[in-house]
């Protein structure tokens, strides 16, 4: 169970299987793989690292 640390923040939930519907406000997504098509505004531009070594 996560207990917010204040009123006003966002509850966490865990969902699990391809469950996504109009309820769910933030979606948390990691690019595993890459296939053949870029997705626009994604993976079609290189960004560089913001923070440099120490």
């Amino acid at each position: 169970m996560y207990r917010t640390r204040r009123m006003d923040e966002r509850k966490r939930t865990s969902v699990s299987g391809c469950t996504v519907g109009p309820d769910i406000a933030v979606l948390s997504l990691v690019i595993v793989k890459l296939g053949n098509a870029e997705l626009p505004g994604l993976t079609d531009t290189i960004l560089p690292k913001r923070l440099g070594p120490k």
